[in-house]
């Protein structure tokens, strides 16, 4: 479990000081720094002198402007035996790129943090929507008292927090609450949607629908913004985040009911009493799931071990999927939620 006073100082030190700005994105020049084991992403904004780190999110976004392809960028990043062959080929990329940036005449927002550092290169009609926004609706509503916060992932690219009600009535160890997402640097939405949790093993599915509460989602798209150096977002003046806080609100409130905790109970109660026996019942939930020849491997290794426990039950396949979304490589990157999403569209499909 985490403590929501870890949560609140990480997103205060990832929004202090953070500065947005829109130019041309000829207005950036690449200077890369070559160092032992690979080659620093590093830009120079016109009219400055020491150049930005550019984040990989950050270049990825570059680089599909200018049309670079960016697995050959990053993989020249760590080509090059000596430290003289790498500054050689950091030159080489760079020149390439400036080139083709000198070329183009798109508009972006950056967006830089207090080190300078480069996070987000976006388009100017990007919806700046901060995960201080998100922290301010969980402290307005009161959800410290009514939630534990059981999983957090926070940074610019990234926030996901998974929340399950303390109020709910659980039986085996299943808990159930939100789960709401957002990221800075324009790679998703911000979201909130239905959360289960396996208490024994910390294991969750997120619900999507279903008939056990909506999703709320909204993408980072709004005005055009001017030229310049923006100002801070202001989310108690313009109404469009009041109607979001609504909507937020709507579904926290739904997320601590008793009507969603016993919808999802039933649905989960049910899997463990239907028998996987048949191979197309295996393969179809390999389907659903949308495992790779790779991770069907990994998969049978945590099937084995949840049929010990639960049975050659559709509970035991879910929880399989589950777990296997906590361990690597899974569990630092969007395939987990994937999963977790998948686990839970398995349950829906009986």
């Amino acid at each position: 479990m985490v403590q929501f006073s870890e949560l609140e100082n990480k997103i205060n030190s990832l929004c202090f000081g953070i500065e947005d700005r829109t130019c041309t994105l000829e207005s950036l020049s690449m200077d890369s720094l070559a160092r032992e084991n690979y080659i620093l992403n590093r830009a120079k904004l016109f009219g400055r002198l020491v150049p930005s780190v550019v984040t990989g999110t950050a270049m990825k976004a570059i680089c599909h402007r200018i049309n670079f392809p960016y697995r050959f960028w990053d993989d020249l990043s760590y080509t090059g035996k000596t430290y003289k062959e790498k500054e050689s080929l950091g030159i080489m990329r760079d020149q390439l790129a400036n080139m083709l940036i000198s070329m183009s005449s798109d508009e972006v927002l950056l967006r830089t943090t207090f080190a300078d550092e480069i996070y987000g290169v976006n388009s100017l009609h990007y919806e700046r929507i901060n995960h201080d926004f998100v922290w301010d609706l969980l402290a307005d509503n009161e959800v410290m008292a009514d939630f534990n916060l059981v999983g957090m992932k926070c940074s610019y690219d990234y926030l996901s927090l998974k929340l399950v009600s303390k109020k709910a009535k659980n039986v085996d160890d299943i808990g159930t609450g939100f789960i709401i997402t957002n990221s800075m640097s324009g790679l998703r939405a911000l979201e909130i949607k239905g959360f289960v949790f396996v208490v024994v093993c910390s294991n969750g599915m997120i619900v999507e629908n279903g008939g056990v509460g909506e999703v709320v989602r909204k993408i980072h798209k709004g005005r055009k913004m001017g030229i310049g150096v923006q100002d801070k977002p202001d989310y108690s003046r313009d109404p469009k985040f009041e109607e979001i806080k609504e909507l937020v609100y709507k579904q926290i409130s739904y997320a601590r009911s008793q009507t969603f905790n016993d919808k999802v109970l039933e649905k989960i109660d049910s899997a463990m009493h239907i028998d996987v026996l048949e191979e197309e019942e295996a393969t179809r939930i390999h389907n659903i799931l949308k495992l790779t020849e790779k991770e069907k491997e990994r998969y049978n290794v945590f099937l084995e071990r949840n049929i010990a426990t639960h049975g050659k039950t559709l509970w035991g396949y879910v929880q399989a999927a589950t777990a296997m979304a906590h361990f690597p490589p899974f569990d630092e990157t969007l395939r987990q939620e994937e999963l977790e999403h998948a686990a839970w569209r398995v349950l829906e499909t009986y």
